[in-house]
Order: C-alpha cells, then sequence, then structure tokens
C-alpha cells in the first residue's frame, strides 16, 4: 500500500498557530447553546478545522468543504465572530485560488463572498445600536470582502508561480528527455560509422582472401607455384589489412582526425603514393584459380589497385577528391580479373568527371564487385559506366553463373537478406549513403534483362565540383 504524502511544513505551522490562537478566544455561545455545551462544541471545531489545514495540500477540495462546514457550524453556535473565524475564511479563499482547478475554484469563492452576509448578524453586535447605520453595515461587508479578495488574489499568485515552476520542471525533463535521446542517436551513428569504417577495411580485404584461398586449394596439387604464390598474396593482404585496423582505431581514439596524408582520416595505403612491391606478371584467366601474378602489389600513383592487394575499401559518406576516381576504374577492375573473377568494362567518357563524384562511381563499383565475388564466385559480370554533360551512370550486372542457372535462382551484386546471409550488411547502406550524398540515386535488385543481379547509380556530374 503506498503511503499518503506528509504535510507540507506551512501547513502543520498553521495549523498549530491556528489551535494556539483558539484556545485564547472562544468566543460567546448562542443563545440556544448551553454554555456547559459550547466548550466541548468549540473544541471540535479547532480539531477539524486544524485536521482540514493538514489536509490541504493533499485533498484541497476536501479540506474547504471542510473549513466551509466549520464556518457553517460556527455561524449557528456562537453568537460571536472569532479570530477562529476571519482566519478560515482567508484560508478557504486562498486555497480555493491556489489549489482548486475550474469551476470549483470560483463556485467556493462565490459561497465564501455569499456567506459573508450571514456573517454580519454576529459582527454588528459590537456596533453600538446608535451607529448602526446602513453605512457602517455595508463598511463591514466591503471589509469581509477585501479581506477575502486579498486572500483570493494572494492565492492566485501562488498557484501561478507554482505553475511557472512546474513548467520550468517539465522543460527541463523535456530537455533531458531531448539530450539523452540525441546522446543514444549520436552514439547509434557512430556505431554505424565505425561498423562501415571495419566493413570497408576488411569486407574487401576479405573477399580477396577468400578467392585467393579457393584457388590456392584448386590448384594445390596440380600447380604449387601458383598456390604458393596464392598464399603469399593471402598473407600480404592480411599483414595490410591489420595495418589498417590499427590506424582505424588510433583515430578513432582521437578526438578529432588525424591529417596524416591519407585519404581516410589516418588510414594508410588510402591517398598519396603507396608502397611499391613486385609480383610476377602471370595472370589466371577468368574463373579460374588464384593468379600466378597476384603477388603482393599495390599500384602507383594515379594507378588502381594492383592483382591480389587488399581492395580499397570505401571512405567516408562525403566524396573525398584524394580517393581513386573514374580513372582508376579499369585497374579496378584489372583486381578483380586477375583475382580470377570474369568481368566486362564498357566505359564512355566525353567530358570531365569531377574528382569527388568519380570517387563515389567508384566505390560503387568496387562493393558491386566484391559482393559478386563473395557471393556468387564464378559469376561473368559486366560494368558499363557512361559520361556525359549532365549525370554520370553506371550499370552492374552479374549472370547467373552455370550452378546457380541450373537450381533456379539468381546472384546478387550487393546484399539482399537471404536464408544463409539473415543479418543486414553495411554494403548497400554504405553506397546508398554516398550516392546521396552527391544528390544522385542508386538501385539494386533482381536484373529485367536476364536472370542475375543490378545495380545502377546515377549521379550528377556537377555534384562535386
Amino acid at each position: 500500500m503506498r503511503a499518503l504524502p506528509l504535510p507540507s511544513g506551512l501547513d502543520v505551522l498553521t495549523a498549530v498557530l491556528l489551535a494556539v490562537v483558539a484556545s485564547f478566544s472562544a468566543p460567546q455561545a448562542a443563545s440556544w447553546l448551553p454554555d456547559p455545551a459550547a466548550t466541548p462544541v468549540w473544541v471540535v471545531l479547532v480539531v477539524v478545522a486544524c485536521l482540514a489545514v493538514l489536509g490541504r495540500s493533499r485533498a484541497p477540495l476536501s479540506s474547504v468543504l471542510v473549513l466551509g462546514v466549520v464556518l457553517a457550524v460556527h455561524l449557528l453556535a456562537f453568537a460571536q465572530p472569532s479570530v477562529l473565524m476571519l482566519a478560515l475564511a482567508a484560508l478557504a479563499a486562498w486555497t480555493s485560488q491556489s489549489r482548486l482547478s475550474s469551476p470549483w475554484r470560483w463556485l467556493v469563492l462565490a459561497a465564501l463572498y455569499l456567506g459573508a452576509l450571514p456573517a454580519l448578524t454576529r459582527v454588528v453586535v459590537w456596533i453600538e445600536p446608535v451607529y448602526r447605520t446602513p453605512v457602517q453595515v455595508l463598511i463591514v461587508l466591503l471589509t469581509a470582502w477585501t479581506l477575502l479578495t486579498t486572500a483570493a488574489l494572494a492565492g492566485a499568485a501562488r498557484r501561478r508561480a507554482r505553475e511557472r515552476v512546474e513548467q520550468a520542471i517539465e522543460r527541463a525533463e523535456m530537455l533531458q528527455a531531448q539530450q539523452d535521446a540525441e546522446r543514444r542517436l549520436a552514439v547509434s551513428v557512430e556505431r554505424t560509422r565505425i561498423a562501415r569504417e571495419v566493413h570497408d577495411l576488411l569486407g574487401h580485404s576479405l573477399a580477396v582472401i577468400g578467392m585467393q584461398a579457393a584457388g590456392a586449394q584448386a590448384v594445390l596439387r596440380t600447380d604449387p607455384r601458383a598456390a604458393e604464390e596464392a598464399l603469399a598474396v593471402i598473407g600480404g593482404t592480411a599483414r595490410r589489412s591489420i595495418e589498417e585496423v590499427r590506424a582505424l582505431i588510433d583515430v578513432l581514439r582521437e578526438d578529432g582526425p588525424r591529417d596524416t596524408g591519407t585519404g581516410r582520416a589516418g588510414v594508410p595505403g588510402r591517398a598519396g603514393a603507396p608502397e611499391q612491391t613486385s609480383a610476377p606478371e602471370q595472370t589466371a584467366g577468368p574463373g579460374q584459380g588464384p593468379s600466378a601474378g597476384a603477388a603482393e602489389q599495390t599500384a602507383g600513383p594515379g594507378r588502381g589497385p594492383a592483382a591480389g592487394a587488399a581492395l580499397p575499401a570505401p571512405g567516408p559518406t562525403a566524396p573525398d577528391p584524394a580517393r581513386p576516381g573514374l580513372d582508376e576504374l579499369p585497374a579496378l577492375v584489372s583486381t578483380f580479373r586477375e583475382a580470377g573473377m570474369e568481368v566486362d568494362l564498357d566505359l564512355e567518357v566525353s567530358t570531365t568527371v569531377p574528382q569527388g563524384t568519380g570517387s563515389v562511381l567508384h566505390d560503387v563499383v568496387r562493393e558491386a564487385l566484391t559482393n559478386v565475388a563473395r557471393h556468387a564466385p564464378g559469376s561473368p559480370v559486366r560494368v558499363e559506366a557512361r559520361a556525359s554533360r549532365s549525370r554520370l551512370e553506371v550499370d552492374v550486372s552479374n549472370a547467373v553463373p552455370s550452378t546457380t542457372a541450373e537450381a533456379g535462382t539468381a546472384a546478387p551484386a550487393c546484399d539482399p537478406p537471404s536464408a544463409e546471409q539473415p543479418r543486414r550488411g553495411y554494403g548497400l547502406e554504405a553506397m546508398r549513403s554516398r550516392v546521396d550524398a552527391v544528390g544522385g540515386r542508386l538501385s539494386a535488385g533482381p536484373s529485367q534483362d536476364r536472370p542475375g543481379w543490378q545495380v545502377v547509380a546515377v549521379l550528377p556530374v556537377g555534384a562535386s565540383s
């Protein structure tokens, strides 16, 4: 059972003062009330009035009604007014305006004003008969109404002050709730950003590692040298991925991004002149195992990623001019070809494309090719890129591989949900956010021309000049 709230300190003090004053100012009893019974009646009235005052904050309407009953009994049982009667009338007017809501506050106040009229019969007994003129009676009535009005105005002022405090508390609570929601949203956004960063750093590298590992397993017995070279690619890609993850962790630990001359907030190998390493010249044909030339190698300035290197990851949502652009698209396609994919590139550029827009297109193609390698290995892919004065359009579509075609299913070039992939990936979401950032549009779904999957991105050429 929930305990009732205790009376306020002001109510306790008021009740004590009323009891003390009433004990020294008992009025004369009415003619119909015997003197021996007057004292018990007076004591009962004082006790009931004090209890009503103590409950004023918890049950204001009940308290005011009890005070009205006490005032009515006082008028009937006693022939003279008392300090208790005046104090209770003023307290009832105060409480009606400070605690009660409409219409009770106005009904109680009107009853108090009307109750002042019969109270005159107790006040005029103090006036000498010679001075009992209508003017004197009117003065007494106006004095009583002035007392009630003053108490009512004070109660209304107290009500407004309390409402202002409550509104301030409510605004503070709303502000606190809004700040908490903003903090939770910021945490969620930050977690999503970190997840995208990790996806960008590791997703493409792991896809290459997976392809090379599968190819190494396929040619391990027939071509040990090619298998060794594939394992070397796996080792180099893994080491670079570890370095990039460490660099990303260092950036996340800092208050702000570092300017290290890299393409992505301190992550090495994203911009500038990457390290050069040698690799054999041989490559494997489409659909074959790991290429013989897929050893550790990164591209030089102005070139795309080399065979077997960790696939460059998408950068932030906003386009970064330092990232690879449209000119590096052939090198990117060559990377996937050397890793064993069958990729056909059709590139037509008739105008100058801003580097920021070109980097977004590069990210879309890279993510789409990576997802084909991950979810539909062996599927032939066609990349069509068109650049005109007004827009830049890219279409990445993959046909159903032979094993999948027999099963009658499509192979996605992005990350749609499936039974084997119940969780939602970040690839398509990252692509869409980057395309939206430059005012473009992205669509991904089953191809309408042939069985397979299709990713189409349309970017305005002048979006990132």
